[in-house]
């Protein structure tokens, strides 16, 4: 008996430690747990509430105990959710929903609580706060959705790869640049984009960066859909999953402009540069010509008829004139030959090419005017201007050895501010557009873009100087040169000349024989043997000359007896003091002594400067008899 007293007393020890233990349980569970723990009663009042989350309610354990649920809620309604709830686990089903209360957010868990009898007596309900975990998955889909947005809207394109080179995601600019739909580079691989060059280039740096180079950046020329060539900037690098490469994701930056705009400048860079050596050259050889064809000049006047001399003075004379031509084309390529600056009817010198044409025009060529534009005046050096009208008409016929049209015409256009650039124009504004037409062989594509290159020619004897001279006066005079071509559909140059309104195209007079001239004359020329030759050219016409080659030395001279000379002839361009200097120098002490400047070549404008500064008169070098007998009549006002 004793044994059975002391076993039952231990079993209820044990029992009771164990209640103390699951009572400790219990609270240690309603002091961690991010929720509360309650029981509701059949008439629905609370018999038991605990957890942290009372504390974010306002509450304390057990505070609400003996209220009912329709007094906590504050609300009659049956139906009220949570009551609702609370009514259909008394019925015997367990039931799950989330609430908002008091600004924080719950997982509400209720079962029936059963007697052993099986009879439901009431509700327990778990309520887990699960505010923090929510505002997180917000603020995590809020941030996604960032993503998506900077992903998508991105100017750039934003790509992923596998380590394959296949496209698992692009973004809208992706479609833009390329041209293929997002689901179409979604089933394919990137070098299916590139030509076989590219394609290795970059099944390289995905093996490099396997290897190890975790970060690239290089320029990527893919094809478009279209055909057409992007260049892009690409970054790229490489991403890792539970440590280990898993895709390439980059960033392409379409750069086709800026490549366009970078091949513009070099082309315009080395065009400058030949520029300058062209302008340095036909310096150079005008003022040789100069010498040359004033001496010929000299002799082919002096020789009778039948005289060998005079014979060999004309095929001197006949070779320096196209020598000068020669020049003249130099500076048009270098784009600083506009030395004269006057009103130029286009009508009428396209009538002077046309009538130049006429003659030599075979049968089989048919030659149309169209003169639509109702005024054809631009400013500029009407002989360029004639120059690369005349070659292009040239070039238009050469296109048509079995015979054609030639069709020249004009038109007025405008070129708004948003084009001018695209055009090549120097500002928008009116502009004459003189289209010259034939109906030849055409021009094949891949030559178009070199033709006006300096030395580019397909023609087995040229020096292919003569459309790169045309860009060169044409750009110079502030238009564009566009070219429409196709094979065997012939071809059509489009000049854009600059429309001066309300101004009258100057006339030039053609020097006639006059009276012999009178009085001395002064020439300034650091070159003996061309300020030689233009004495004797100012002999010949009556007037006593001589000359100095030292600028610094014809001023001292001058100063000394101002009126010793009727009439000074200074070159423009001289070692140690300009021409321009020279006449400044001069005009200080001998303000009415008329001064005429002469240069082989002096840039734009040059005889606009001269005369603004001063000059009575400019020539450009190399002049003839005529052209000088002329501008010293016009200096002098005889």
């Amino acid at each position: 008996m004793r044994e059975r007293s002391a076993l039952a007393g231990q079993r209820a020890g044990e029992a009771a430690a164990a209640h103390r233990h699951s009572d400790r349980l219990l609270a240690l569970l309603a002091r961690h747990v991010p929720g509360v723990i309650w029981t509701a009663d059949r008439e629905l009042c609370f018999t038991a509430s605990l957890g942290r989350a009372l504390t974010e309610l306002g509450l304390g354990a057990g505070e609400v105990v003996g209220r009912s649920l329709y007094d906590y809620f504050g609300t009659t309604d049956p139906d009220f959710p949570p009551i609702a709830a609370h009514r259909r686990a008394l019925a015997g089903d367990s039931q799950t929903f989330e609430w908002i209360w008091k600004e924080r957010q719950f997982e509400v868990y209720l079962e029936p609580l059963r007697e052993t009898s099986g009879e439901v007596s009431g509700v327990l309900g778990l309520a887990v706060d699960v505010t923090e975990r929510v505002r997180a998955e917000s603020e995590r889909l809020a941030s996604e959705q960032r993503y998506r947005s900077l992903f998508e809207n991105a100017h750039d394109v934003v790509f992923m790869l596998d380590l394959a080179g296949n496209f698992l995601a692009v973004n809208r600019a992706a479609e833009r640049v390329s041209g293929y739909r997002r689901q179409e580079l979604l089933g394919m691989n990137i070098t299916q984009l590139l030509d076989s060059g590219a394609a290795r280039y970059v099944s390289e740096r995905i093996q490099r960066a396997l290897g190890g180079e975790t970060h690239a950046e290089f320029e990527l020329p893919i094809r478009a859909r279209d055909g057409r060539q992007v260049y892009l900037e690409v970054s790229a690098r490489l991403e890792f999953t539970e440590g280990l490469p898993s895709a390439i994701q980059g960033i392409a930056r379409d750069v086709t402009e800026r490549k366009r705009l970078e091949e513009q400048l070099r082309e315009a860079q080395k065009t400058e540069a030949i520029g300058a050596l062209a302008a340095g050259v036909a310096h150079e050889l005008n003022n040789v010509l100069t010498a040359i064809l004033g001496y010929t000049d000299l002799l082919r006047k002096g020789a009778g008829k039948g005289d060998l001399v005079g014979e060999a003075a004309e095929v001197i004379h006949k070779a320096a004139e196209r020598a000068r031509q020669i020049a003249l084309g130099l500076l048009g390529l270098a784009r600083r030959g506009k030395a004269r600056d006057t009103a130029v009817d286009l009508h009428a010198l396209l009538r002077e090419i046309t009538a130049l044409l006429g003659p030599s025009l075979s049968r089989n060529i048919t030659l149309l005017e169209h003169y639509d534009a109702p005024a054809a005046v631009t400013r500029g050096d009407c002989t360029q201007l004639h120059q690369a009208l005349l070659n292009l008409a040239l070039n238009a016929l050469e296109a048509m050895p079995q015979g054609g049209t030639l069709m020249l015409r004009t038109e007025l256009v405008t070129v708004t501010a948003e084009t001018y650039r695209d055009l090549g124009v120097a500002a928008p504004g009116p502009y004459v557009k003189v289209s010259i037409t034939d109906t030849g062989r055409g021009i094949a594509p891949e030559h178009l873009p070199h033709l006006f290159e300096p030395f580019f020619t397909t023609k087995a004897q040229s020096s292919g100087l003569g459309l790169a001279v045309v860009h060169g006066v044409v750009k110079n005079h502030g238009g564009a040169v566009r070219v429409l071509s196709r094979p065997g559909q012939g071809s059509t140059f489009e000049v854009y000349l600059p429309l001066v309104e309300n101004a009258a195209p100057s006339r030039s007079r053609l020097a006639e024989p006059g009276p012999a001239g009178a009085g001395a004359v002064l020439v300034v020329d650091d070159d003996a043997a061309v300020a030689l030759a233009a004495v004797r050219l100012l002999e010949r016409l009556g007037y006593e000359a001589v000359f100095l080659t030292d600028g610094a030395q014809a001023l001292e001279v001058l100063r000394q007896e101002p009126e010793a000379f009727r009439l000074v002839v200074a070159d423009m361009v001289m070692p140690g003091m300009s021409g321009e200097e020279f006449l400044r120098g001069l005009k200080a002490f001998a303000p009415d002594l008329p001064v005429i400047m002469a240069t082989g070549y002096a840039g734009e404008g040059a005889g606009e400067r001269v005369r603004e500064a001063g000059a009575a008169g400019y020539l450009a070098k190399p002049y003839t008899l005529d052209q000088l007998r002329e501008a010293v009549r016009q200096a002098l006002g005889e």
